[in-house]
């Protein structure tokens, strides 16, 4: 048997603040999602999976949080331009440099000297207009690039050195750096590659970006909800206090089993039936994305009924299912027959049926 609880909301005073946002979300159909875009804000993130019930049956639940909340959400004045505008600036430096290089290890030579002069030679080589891949083949000193035209992958600013990066600043595809220094060695670059995201515009995002802030801030609003009205429930207000509160409406039932209320969620009907609750006072109950208020009205205790209505109740429900079952094997035998003939005769054979003809339906 698969179970799932929803997760309960924090009390405020064992809330930690995320100060960490090195962390991005993969992007199956749209870009990736980096959270450094969430820093100081509310955020919403839901784990689920197709083949998860538990993961669809709360769908509507948090589609209901958007549609109750996105009304309170104010939207700040710029807030759309204002995320654009970043939103382009972190796009256009997204940008990435694939690099490959050509280089003279200076323990080779007896001099420092010596191995920039080598470097050099290379260097007048390339601007002559030799090769680079022949130049890395023929004279690169990396034994571990120099047979894969010195291919180093894409340039990441915690692995190179610094100075490959001043040096890449601003080239394109197909261009080379100078000739770059380093403690041991010395390095010439090539950009092979050239790769950034493609920017959207403005009209594609800012339908999306509103549509993330009303869900994240609608959860910090159903958080707020929820704090409040579980105050108000401590206090010992009344039910109606409660509903009037978030101008809900209030919804009466008749008296129910735990069995027969199937449209409610596994932890409501717990709370509902436990033992310990109390007549006429309101439970707050919080679930992923929707907050229940209950207050049990009535409690009725089982009781025996005489013999012969559970004889009664019992035969009426066998009748019931025989019938059923009796009116599927009916069926299943005339949609069988093929011929009108036999159809007819089925009828004339059987008194409960009959055998009508429409046109033009």
């Amino acid at each position: 048997r698969l179970m799932s609880t929803a997760p309960s909301i924090e009390n405020r005073d064992n809330r930690v603040v995320v100060t960490d946002y090195n962390w991005r979300l993969k992007g199956l159909n749209t870009e990736d999602y980096d959270f450094e875009e969430a820093r100081g804000k509310i955020a919403f993130i839901n784990y689920w999976a197709t083949w998860c019930p538990p993961c669809r049956a709360e769908m509507p639940d948090i589609q209901s949080l958007y549609d109750d909340y996105k009304d309170k959400v104010n939207i700040p004045t710029n807030y759309t331009s204002d995320y654009y505008e970043d939103y382009v600036s972190r796009a256009s430096a997204s940008e990435q440099q694939r690099i490959s290089h050509v280089m003279v290890d200076k323990s080779n030579y007896n001099s420092d000297s010596e191995a920039q002069s080598m470097i050099e030679s290379i260097n007048q080589n390339l601007q002559s207009g030799s090769s680079f891949e022949d130049i890395v083949s023929q004279s690169s000193e990396d034994i571990v690039t120099k047979d894969n035209g010195g291919d180093l992958e894409y340039f990441d600013d915690e692995v190179f050195p610094v100075e490959f990066g001043d040096a890449l600043k601003g080239l394109g595809e197909g261009e080379l750096t100078s000739i770059i220094e380093l403690e041991s060695s010395f390095h010439i670059l090539k950009v092979t590659e050239v790769t950034k995201d493609e920017i959207r515009s403005f009209e594609d995002i800012s339908e999306e970006v509103v549509s993330e802030l009303i869900s994240s801030e609608s959860l910090a609003l159903l958080n707020d909800d929820y704090s409040q009205l579980d105050d108000l429930a401590l206090e010992g207000r009344s039910f109606v206090d409660l509903a009037d509160f978030v101008n809900a409406k209030i919804l009466s039932g008749n008296l129910q089993a735990f069995s027969s209320l199937t449209d409610l969620d596994q932890d409501v009907k717990n709370i509902i039936f436990d033992e310990l609750t109390e007549l006429n006072l309101p439970k707050v109950i919080d679930l992923d994305g929707s907050i229940y208020v209950v207050a049990i009205t009535e409690i009725k205790n089982p009781e025996l009924k005489i013999f012969s209505d559970v004889q009664t109740e019992v035969n009426n429900n066998l009748i019931n299912i025989n019938a059923s079952l009796k009116k599927s094997a009916i069926e299943e035998e005339f949609t069988a027959i093929s011929n009108d003939d036999e159809k007819k005769s089925f009828v004339d054979q059987n008194s409960f049926a009959s055998f009508e003809t429409f046109k033009d339906i």
